[in-house]
């Protein structure tokens, strides 16, 4: 499957997911009476087996089971718990199924089994979390959605600047020396007999200057981190705001900033660089948008 297809994909089960089923109350005191009786008498236990009477059972059978099965099972009578827990059930199972709605609605889940996903309201009732809980579920769903999508426009990014590479690659002499020219880079040392070796443009401008690490920032671009997602900054966003100073941050920070440079430039070299690379990758690729013909996509 393709990377993009994948992503998408990604993205549009965790948004069905966070909807819920369109089930409403009734449906819900149908899901707690059943899964009740299930966890008293086995997965076998229906209404009409516990009442042992037939699946067409007339309301008046119906009436006639539920005093039987009751009057033997009542707790004045019967110490058993078991039976104290279904003498507690038998009436909402008879009432429901002397209601015709109630009791077609039952016969459907039987017939087509109950549901294993019952919609957010019906665990959000069941399970009752705190504040704390779903604001962390909450920044969690959306740490996921967030780093799916930093992940798929990594591997956009990346596409687009192999592209530019390919471009760099078939330029000549005068054009490298124009390109290398307007990222700032001195081009005294650009050899144009380094082009007539075969090399590609890239690599004679390599060859014959101190130009790489411009090249790498172009080729180059950090995979997307956990820690630029809600669920990591947040935390550190209220722990700087309370005065928590975290050890070794700015030595992170400054290894994130001049991770794509090399040791022969000046640190001051090194930010003017990747800012003069950046500023021609996207100069370039809102050139290529703008010429993009209207019937055809942009290289984009």
């Amino acid at each position: 499957m393709n990377l993009k297809k994948a992503l998408f994909a990604a993205v549009l089960l965790l948004s069905v997911l966070s909807i819920a089923v369109a089930f409403d109350s009734e449906d819900y005191k149908l899901f707690d009476l059943n899964d009740r009786l299930v966890a008293l008498k086995g997965k076998t236990a229906t209404f009409y087996n516990v009442l042992q009477i037939k699946p067409d059972a007339k309301p008046s059978e119906i009436g006639k089971a539920y005093r039987k099965i009751s009057l033997g099972i009542h707790p004045d009578k019967n110490p058993s718990e078991e039976d104290r827990k279904l003498y507690e059930l038998l009436t909402s199972i008879a009432s429901t199924l002397k209601d015709s709605e109630e009791r077609e609605r039952y016969d459907r889940y039987l017939q087509k089994g109950f549901p294993t996903w019952r919609g957010t309201g019906y665990y959000y009732n069941h399970w009752k979390p705190g504040f704390v809980t779903l604001s962390l579920l909450a920044i969690s769903g959306i740490s996921i959605v967030q780093y799916i999508t930093k992940v798929y426009y990594y591997y956009q990014e990346v596409s687009f600047r192999k592209q530019e590479l390919q471009r760099l690659e078939g330029l000549s002499y005068t054009q490298m020396k124009k390109h290398l020219s307007k990222m700032g880079t001195d081009t005294k040392g650009l050899n144009k007999k380094d082009f007539k070796k075969g090399l590609s443009a890239v690599q004679a401008a390599q060859a014959s200057t101190q130009s790489g690490a411009t090249f790498d920032h172009i080729t180059k671009v950090d995979f997307p981190s956990i820690r630029d997602t809600a669920l990591v900054q947040l935390p550190l966003y209220v722990l700087a705001k309370v005065g928590v100073k975290l050890g070794g941050d700015e030595s992170a920070a400054g290894s994130v900033a001049g991770a794509a440079t090399t040791a022969t430039d000046s640190p001051a070299d090194m930010a003017d660089n990747k800012g003069k690379a950046d500023e021609f990758i996207e100069a370039r690729r809102r050139r290529n948008k703008s010429s993009a013909p209207a019937d055809e996509p942009s290289s984009l």
